[in-house]
């Protein structure tokens, strides 16, 4: 989404702008604010001592979900693209990422450091069965909360609130309407299909490190056994129909 939104003309947009300003701080922050540990003021001054350059308009980043209220509050003419990918695809892939796993407790490898500090501080989900809950159900609760937030706080305000799925930057009209809502040049769309096949944030070294410890890396969705499957569609059914898949 970064080079897809730069390919506009000129940095506007940058991954992870609001962590990387508040150095690595807000990682932890955004997951104690959401776990009722710090307050939105705490929040909002952290942002505030952060250097945020007026060229730098628009971060990419799932952290922010957890931060919503005071970021709202802080920047109250921002707008929000809400960026979807498939339970199917996005939770299994988390998943196989170790995300609620044992590598958070294990000593951080050379080069690995980063990734385990974001595996330590995911939130802890406000569910009553959470503690009984396997990593996989973990991580689809995760991605529910995920967008369950994003949803009550904005989705009743269109003039703020874009939702996009993955799979609709195939199509050239839904990416215009991402330019227009940020209020962006519209990109020709030979930058857009560049933007679009640049691989970015691939996490190869992470997977094969975590591949080393890990025993339950899962398969496509569709390759899972029936209690995988059945999980994912139980947890994740509802919202992810709201979000435009039907699994």
């Amino acid at each position: 989404m970064t080079h897809l939104l730069n390919a506009s003309g000129g940095e506007v947009a940058r991954h992870e702008y609001l962590i990387d300003q508040s150095g690595q701080a807000l990682v932890e922050g955004a997951s104690r604010y959401y776990e009722g540990l710090c307050s939105g003021e705490d929040i909002k001054r952290l942002l505030a001592d952060c250097y945020l350059s007026p060229a730098i308009e628009i971060d990419c980043n799932w952290k922010n979900t957890w931060i919503l209220p005071p970021l709202i509050e802080l920047f109250a003419d921002a707008r929000f693209l809400h960026l979807v990918r498939d339970p199917r695809v996005n939770v299994i892939a988390c998943h196989n990422l170790d995300y609620y796993g044992q590598s958070a407790s294990l000593p951080a490898e050379a080069g690995y450091e980063v990734m385990v500090q974001w595996l330590r501080a995911l939130p802890r989900i406000r569910r009553s069965e959470w503690e009984t809950l396997s990593p996989f159900a973990r991580n689809c609760v995760f991605w529910v909360e995920t967008h369950r937030l994003i949803l009550a706080a904005l989705s009743s305000q269109p003039e703020r609130y874009l939702l996009r799925r993955l799979e609709d930057l195939s199509d050239d009209e839904a990416i215009r309407g991402i330019y227009r809502f940020f209020a962006l040049p519209v990109a020709s769309m030979e930058d857009v299909r560049r933007a679009l096949a640049t691989r970015v944030n691939t996490k190869v070294d992470e997977k094969k490190t975590i591949a080393r410890t890990k025993s339950d890396i899962l398969p496509r969705f569709d390759a899972c056994d029936d209690e995988t499957q059945g999980t994912l569609r139980r947890i994740c059914g509802p919202i992810a129909a709201q979000l435009g898949y039907l699994i």
